[in-house]
């Protein structure tokens, strides 16, 4: 934890009190990841000395932090961690016990993901604008505060006949689609007092369907990303909005990682390591859509 933010440290306590209602408690994980965001978005905000949260990097990567991160990658890391923690091992658990699940796409009824396919062919699919990146088409302009996936792809090829990977981005929809996608409840044999509620995040529809996006090609892996953006030119940048941090899933290989950092053109201090979900300010639309469910759950 940083221990030179009291603010934060009293927001992880507040997530982490089991006598907290769930909302606050999202709520609180959320305002936690928001004002780390807001840290990088606005260099200027408040924080301990850029000095003390450097100190356990190597001498070659001082100089920048120093001038360009408001906290080094590893502080950001740890503290994304406990937020992963706090959710997995308590949040998620304490909504199972008011029957409301946050599972697996993999996991659902074919009934479930019979539904998710017509949410993804009319709500997701038109919305989505995937892009290759190869000689013909340059990496593309990648938004600040935006949820991506990057995905490995393959032609199919001749036994024996190998062919390089293929790169495209997918950008997730975060304003017309909610990040929280409630899946209709289906009828629970001979359990019909206390119905099940099953909600999925809106980018594991997309990475669970990715692969209709690009039909006769093969899907080799797919690794969400998210970005941040300083709307100010770092000292010694003549560069205007350059990524000052990257969120990658901390399962990504190596070489995947250094393809990205080199079309993002940013230094490998930048990266922050996290368990998915990434982006997880919005936890808040979590609360928003529990709130109802947990009404309904003490009746």
């Amino acid at each position: 934890m940083l221990e030179t933010s009291p603010e934060l440290a009293k927001l992880i306590k507040t997530a982490q009190a089991a006598r907290r209602p769930l909302p606050a408690r999202l709520r609180a994980l959320s305002l936690v990841t928001q004002t780390i965001d807001q840290m990088f978005i606005e260099p200027t905000w408040p924080m301990a000395t850029q000095a003390t949260l450097s100190e356990g990097a190597p001498p070659q990567d001082k100089p920048h932090l120093a001038t360009q991160l408001p906290l080094a990658a590893t502080d950001v890391a740890n503290v994304f961690g406990q937020i992963n923690h706090i959710f997995r091992e308590q949040i998620i658990p304490s909504l199972a016990r008011r029957q409301i699940y946050i599972t697996p796409l993999e996991c659902l009824t074919d009934e479930q993901r019979q539904w998710l396919q017509g949410y993804f062919t009319h709500r997701i699919y038109p919305l989505l604008t995937p892009l290759a990146v190869d000689p013909g088409h340059p990496f593309p302009y990648i938004s600040s505060d935006s949820l991506n996936y990057l995905m490995i792809l393959q032609a199919p090829t001749r036994p024996g006949n190998g062919s390089a990977p293929l790169y495209a981005r997918i950008k997730v929809p975060r304003r017309a689609v909610p990040r929280i996608v409630p899946i209709p409840t289906m009828p629970q044999p001979g359990n019909k007092n206390s119905p099940r509620y099953y909600l999925a995040w809106s980018e594991d529809i997309v990475r669970h369907f990715a692969a209709q996006l690009f039909p006769g090609m093969i899907v080799r892996a797919i690794y969400q990303f998210h970005i941040l953006r300083t709307p100010h030119a770092p000292a010694g940048e003549q560069k205007l909005d350059a990524v000052v941090r990257l969120d990658i899933e901390e399962k990504i290989p190596g070489w995947i990682l250094h393809w990205l950092l080199e079309h993002l053109e940013v230094p490998t201090d930048v990266v922050v390591h996290c368990a998915a979900p990434l982006s997880m300010s919005s936890l808040t639309d979590l609360a928003d859509t529990v709130i109802p469910l947990l009404a309904s759950a003490k009746h």
